[in-house]
């Protein structure tokens, strides 16, 4: 007798984990994951003591990491009006930019730098870089 007490009451308990109604999973929505949010189709090319390591960015901001021991070189973004210095905030390791350039180029003690933003997203590419010592 006393078995069928305790079934009754652990079946009349699984009541109070059923969802309340309209609620059927998560109680917000939830958007579904990108595969990828980080662009890293850049091409690098020029001297890489001014060069970042590596180059990406979701679309609205560009990030750019650089060594740990290298110097910010002056950043540059180009497009269709020309050159400007970009603002640009530290957040290590990286130097984040506002916005997405086609082109971005770095320049620091004579030395200089390009990175290229691809039409179509895909891995970053370190190609044409050359390592040169700048001039002191």
């Amino acid at each position: 007798m006393s078995w069928r007490i305790i079934i009754a009451a652990g079946l009349g308990g699984l009541g109070a984990c059923a969802s309340p109604p309209g609620m059927d999973g998560a109680a917000w929505p939830v958007p579904a994951p990108s595969a990828c949010p980080f662009d890293f189709g850049w091409r690098l090319s020029g001297d890489q003591a001014v060069a970042p390591m590596q180059v990406f960015d979701d679309g609205r901001k560009t990030w750019l990491h650089f060594a740990p021991e290298a110097r910010l070189p002056a950043i540059l973004g180009v497009d269709e009006e020309g050159e400007r210095p970009l603002p640009h905030t530290r957040r290590a390791p990286y130097v984040v930019l506002p916005g997405v350039w086609p082109e971005l180029r770095f320049q620091g003690g004579g030395l200089r730098a390009t990175a290229l933003r691809n039409q179509e997203p895909g891995g970053s590419v370190r190609e044409g870089l050359h390592c040169r010592q700048p001039s002191i």
